[in-house]
């Protein structure tokens, strides 16, 4: 492998990182050159740290590859001692692990922000309680993984802790001291800041209806004081006359629970306390962020886990609802997360989707890298993967890694557990990694020199003509056992990603931000929440420009004083009535005659009861129209009572407004920054019409993954 050309030698200079816009997107330079966001990451496993022989033979086989960015799992409390000061042994060690293997090694550190079980037993007042069952915690003691374990009541530090914030953020400060201008320190060029579940920054105990702490119900008060500043203020929303800041208690978990929908006229109590709880994770990210930036002295990146848009885990609570907090707070340069956790996306045969709205991110200046946790297949049985399934895996990488990097963004190669058949502990230790295998690794070499060229050639530019839009704001009213939450979003990601156009996502937050007259299609997903002034941007904003304009079962059912069915008709201008619950419905012209039915029955239903409305679907187990569109002039309105997640009926939905079609026969399809990636399922030929009229013809076989230059049609991959 070639030396990077600013590999320091002793006496030149560390190596840097920043992150630019430029042309209107985030990119990366290290080093003063531009870079493209492909990274090889170890897990926190033990087979996976830097020290192992199974982790120095992983990160050779991907410099091999060419890749020069690596990122390494560590944790602040290994150094963080009671009785003696702080030691940064454990991550120098771990640098010069890294470096000694590959010596132009770019290294980005997850660096969780635990702290260790004695700080835990010393300061019960700073710890999370859980709702369904708090103190006395089990503790099992210094040895277990400080990530997970909360399902089980384990002792985690309450995200609203200020002396943890205030004491971890000096750790922080003395092991960053310690290592930056080490010779091995000098190749660090970024700060992933984890915590939480999984170093994700979901709540702890999000399953247990979290947190009943004395440090959150603190925050929870403090929360209050800044957000209503007089008694009087918070009484009236409370509408509760003898409230207090000083007596205030955070919602219980049966209030949390009470109401699938929650009217904003009579819950500020449970929206207060969701949000409050959820402010506590971007609040310390912003903490940790600045201590980074002010200590380390040179450009670097930071970032975190955040964003996701899928309900799981339990939306919320244990979600990410406050994304736009890290956008606007100006610390965060990139955030992350693995795919969804769905058959319709981990399965090969399934569709890449990943898990943050990367157009949002895009539009606040933010790098998205997406976690490739998705082992080859089979890995089960075999150390990297079935050999009679190779072409699968195959496919599966070059979906997933390409995903992201259409739309402008980058990811990393994630090397986690390997668990053998035999099911023993022990198996975590028998590791050669996910990726090591010949093939595997020229696949690696050909995915890294394509992202190569899509980040480092001409400027990102956005091609999507429909735009889905989802809305965290909403899940604060919107309880998270709906079936919405759990069927529909999977078939929704499934039917979207086979209807064969190119489509963005994005938070109700950015439509005032999005180049909106690009857009054909615009689909109200989940924006249950829509306030007088939410309404006027839409009405001003998207609805308009001969757009189509797609309302899917209860958007708009709330404003800021009621809940009701009339809201649901404002948003979409086309009346609707309560219905009984119903999961499937039959479609009729103009769209495909076909019956669509989704995994569960909606717990709020609605049918189209409105004359001058064209119905192009009833349901099939109670009476009423299901589906309806209706022109409006410069503009069509579409409601659906349940989503229509069908490839084909989305396929002539999309197209009828507009949209450019690419393939009509349900290939997975990802389409942006000069690539065309087409995963086929089925022998089918593929027929791929590009936006220039150009038609690409070829027999893909089954469990292909092929890419193409979007403009010429030239196969790449």
């Amino acid at each position: 492998m070639e030396r990077h050309p600013d590999a320091n030698r002793p006496g030149e200079p560390a190596y840097t990182a920043e992150k630019r816009i430029e042309n209107g997107s985030p990119v990366l330079y290290v080093n003063g050159r531009r870079q493209a966001p492909l990274l090889y990451a170890l897990s926190d496993i033990p087979a996976s740290s830097p020290l192992t022989a199974q982790a120095q033979r992983n990160m050779a086989n991907f410099a091999r590859q060419g890749v020069r960015l690596f990122s390494t799992d560590a944790n602040l409390c290994r150094g963080w001692h009671k009785a003696q000061p702080y030691r940064a042994d454990f991550l120098l060690g771990d640098l010069a692990a890294i470096v000694e293997t590959v010596p132009q090694a770019a290294i980005l550190v997850r660096l969780h922000m635990n702290a260790p079980y004695w700080w835990m037993r010393d300061n019960p007042d700073e710890l999370c309680v859980y709702g369904t069952g708090g103190a006395p915690y089990v503790d099992d003691g210094d040895h277990e993984r400080l990530i997970e374990g909360d399902e089980q009541n384990r002792m985690r530090v309450s995200l609203a802790s200020r002396k943890w914030l205030r004491e971890a953020g000096e750790k922080l400060e003395e092991l960053l001291g310690a290592v930056r201008d080490t010779p091995k320190g000098r190749h660090v060029v970024g700060i992933q800041i984890s915590g939480g579940v999984y170093g994700e920054w979901h709540q702890w105990g999000f399953t247990h209806h979290p947190d009943y702490g004395v440090s959150m119900v603190d925050r929870f008060r403090e929360f209050l004081r800044e957000q209503y500043v007089t008694v009087d203020a918070l009484r009236n929303a409370w509408k509760d006359a003898d409230v207090t800041f000083d007596a205030a208690a955070p919602a219980t978990p049966e209030e949390r629970t009470r109401d699938l929908y929650r009217n904003p006229a009579d819950s500020r109590r449970v929206v207060d306390s969701l949000v409050a709880l959820q402010r506590c994770a971007p609040e310390a990210i912003v903490h940790f962020a600045d201590i980074v930036r002010r200590t380390w002295g040179r450009p670097l990146i930071v970032g975190t886990f955040y964003g996701y848009y899928d309900p799981w885990p339990a939306g919320y609570v244990g979600g990410h609802l406050e994304t736009h907090r890290l956008y606007g707070s100006g610390r965060v340069d990139f955030i992350s997360g693995p795919f969804p956790y769905w058959p319709e996306v981990r399965a090969a045969r399934g569709v890449a989707a990943a898990r943050g709205l990367l157009e949002s991110a895009r539009l606040n200046g933010v790098i998205w890298l997406t976690e490739m946790d998705n082992p080859p297949v089979d890995s089960t049985h075999h150390v990297g993967g079935d050999p009679a399934r190779r072409s699968e895996t195959i496919a599966l990488m070059r979906r997933n890694i390409l995903e992201p990097f259409t739309r402008g963004m980058g990811a990393w190669f994630y090397d986690h557990r390997l668990v053998l058949e035999t099911g023993l502990a022990t198996s975590l230790h028998i590791k050669k990694g996910w990726w090591d295998h010949p093939e595997l690794l020229a696949e690696i070499r050909r995915l890294r020199r394509l992202a190569d060229r899509v980040s480092l050639g001409r400027p990102y530019r956005p091609v999507a003509d429909v735009l889905l839009v989802f809305d965290n704001l909403s899940r604060y009213y919107h309880n998270a056992s709906d079936a919405f939450t759990g069927g529909t979003m999977p078939q929704t990601v499934e039917a979207t990603g086979r209807c064969g156009v190119a489509y963005d996502r994005i938070d109700f937050d950015d439509l005032e931000r999005c180049d909106i007259d690009r857009y054909r299609c615009v689909a109200m997903i989940n924006v249950c929440l829509l306030t007088q002034e939410r309404r006027r941007m839409v009405r001003r904003r998207v609805q308009g420009g001969g757009r189509h304009v797609l309302w899917m079962n209860t958007c708009g059912l709330l404003d800021e004083d009621a809940c009701s069915a009339a809201l649901v008709g404002e948003a979409c201008q086309i009346a609707v009535a309560p219905c009984p619950a119903a999961a499937s419905m039959r479609f009729s012209a103009p769209l495909p005659p076909k019956e669509v039915a989704l995994r569960e029955a909606y717990s709020v239903m609605f049918k189209v009861d409105d004359a001058d409305a064209c119905p192009v679907a009833v349901f099939t187990e109670v009476d009423g129209v299901a589906a309806a569109r209706k022109p409006m002039g410069d503009y069509t309105n579409w409601y659906f009572s349940l989503f229509p997640a069908d490839a084909d009926i989305l396929r002539e939905i999309f197209r009828s407004a507009g949209a450019h079609v690419y393939s009509e026969h349900g290939e997975a399809l990802l389409v942006g920054n000069g690539l065309a990636v087409v995963t086929a399922t089925d022998d089918r030929p593929l027929e791929l019409t590009l936006r220039n009229g150009m038609v690409v013809r070829e027999a893909l076989p089954s469990m292909t993954t092929a890419v193409y230059d979007a403009d010429t049609g030239r196969r790449l991959l």
